[in-house]
């Protein structure tokens, strides 16, 4: 559960655009898997599986499903511990309150989470969802970004 918050924590970070925000562990380029987004270019470097990953990547965690949404922090993975965490940040199209952010996410995890957790509200006008499954752990984080913009970070973590 430690490592779980240490990596929110990381979460939080990038929400804020804080560069001074704490890290689960160094991780080594060969550790790290990056998906491509459209205005990135980069390579998809496998990382290594373990007992508590996922065999599938959890039916929300698809930024498609989100409209307009600006990738800011590609899809990308890294070890902490014996599990694999998965993590994007977006940016939502002008407009976007946080409620509305965290509505529309709501909507879409209760699709495939019979027990969803409850929103709670957090500093700077951000909201919070974590909970857990039977197989991860996930963290989602409506809010106010760097720019004022409302971004939204996704993550999960292998149990």
């Amino acid at each position: 559960m430690r490592l779980f918050a240490t990596f929110s924590i990381l979460g939080l970070g990038l929400l804020s655009g804080c560069p001074t925000a704490p890290t689960p562990s160094k991780v080594e380029a060969s550790e790290v898997g990056v998906k491509p987004s459209p205005t990135t270019k980069s390579t998809e470097p496998a990382v290594e599986s373990g007992g508590s990953d996922l065999d599938e990547t959890p039916a929300w965690f698809d930024i498609s499903k989100f409209d307009h949404a600006k990738i800011l922090q590609a899809k990308n993975q890294a070890k902490v511990g014996a599990s694999l965490a998965t993590a994007t940040l977006l940016e939502l199209q002008p407009g976007t309150t946080t409620e509305d952010c965290m509505t529309a996410v709501r909507t879409e995890m209760a699709k495939s989470l019979s027990d969803l957790a409850e929103a709670v509200p957090g500093d700077k006008g951000r909201m919070t969802l974590q909970g857990k499954t039977s197989s991860y752990s996930y963290t989602v984080v409506c809010g106010p970004g760097k720019a004022g913009q409302t971004t939204l970070y996704l993550s999960y973590t292998g149990l």
